[in-house]
Parts: C-alpha cells; sequence; structure tokens
C-alpha cells in the first residue's frame, strides 16, 4: 500500500469514528473543511444547517472556484459529493463525483468510495454508471497523455 493509500484510509477511517461521536464531532474546527462540518451536522439531524454549508461550498466552485488556497477545488468537490451521498442525495452525488474526475484523474478516493459515506447512493443505477464511466475516462485520459509525451 502506498503512502497515499495509506493517508487516504487513515482519513476515512477517523472521519467515519468521528461521525459515531456526532457531538465532539460538533465541536471540532473544522477550518477550511467546511463541508465535514456539514457532514457532522447531517449526522445529528440538523440538515438545514448543513445544506446551508453545501450551498455556500457550491456557490464558491461554480462562481470563481474555492477562494482558499489552502483548500484546493477537487477536494472540494471529493467533499460535496460525499456530503451528498450521505444526505442521500443521488444525483447530486453524481454531478459531483463526475466534476471531480473532470478537476483530477483520481476523482473521489477509491476508499471514500468504498466507506459507509457512499453506502445510500452506491445502487443507484445513475451513481453506479457515473463510477464506472469517470474511471474510464480517467483512465482513457492519462493513457492518452502517456502517448502525446512519449512522442
Amino acid at each position: 500500500m502506498s503512502r497515499r493509500q495509506a493517508d487516504s484510509v487513515r482519513a476515512v477511517t477517523a472521519l467515519l469514528a468521528m461521525l459515531r461521536r456526532r457531538e465532539e464531532c460538533l465541536r471540532l474546527d473544522f477550518g477550511v473543511y467546511s463541508l465535514v462540518r456539514a457532514l457532522c451536522l447531517h449526522a445529528t439531524r440538523r440538515q438545514q444547517e448543513a445544506a446551508g454549508i453545501a450551498v455556500t461550498a457550491e456557490a464558491a466552485l461554480t462562481s470563481s472556484g474555492n477562494p482558499d488556497a489552502d483548500y484546493l477545488d477537487d477536494l472540494l468537490v471529493q467533499d460535496m459529493a460525499a456530503y451528498h451521498a450521505w444526505a442521500e442525495h443521488a444525483a447530486d452525488a453524481t454531478r459531483w463525483l463526475r466534476r471531480s474526475f473532470e478537476l483530477s484523474p483520481t476523482g473521489v478516493d477509491t476508499k471514500l468510495l468504498q466507506s459507509e459515506l457512499f453506502d445510500a447512493v452506491r445502487d443507484d443505477p445513475d451513481f453506479a454508471s457515473a463510477v464506472i464511466e469517470t474511471r474510464e475516462q480517467a483512465i482513457s485520459r492519462i493513457q492518452a497523455e502517456r502517448a502525446r509525451l512519449r512522442g
């Protein structure tokens, strides 16, 4: 397992553990990771507050991009997909999944996709198709770029 994969597994494990300790989760300052706070809010049935955070993040992404240089757009988009999956919004989770692969060939981290955050939408036909399609498209883009660089 690569270091990046190990870091990803640790991060997803820590996030899921935190969501189980809901009140503690709400006391944390997530800084630029506001969508993680939205996950905590949603877990404590404070859906309106959670949705407000998601709306603000979406507005930032669709207007001029993420205003915080320390939190790259591809990470914010991945968190948008996770939030919407956790909130059982399959269409929005699918939309943000697709967007994540437009920004990065890794899209939404595999360990995150396989976590319980995505359980509610994993079997949605559109979401399941998007997972397959976006991965195939990313692989094709990488192969085309490799071929281009080889000359």
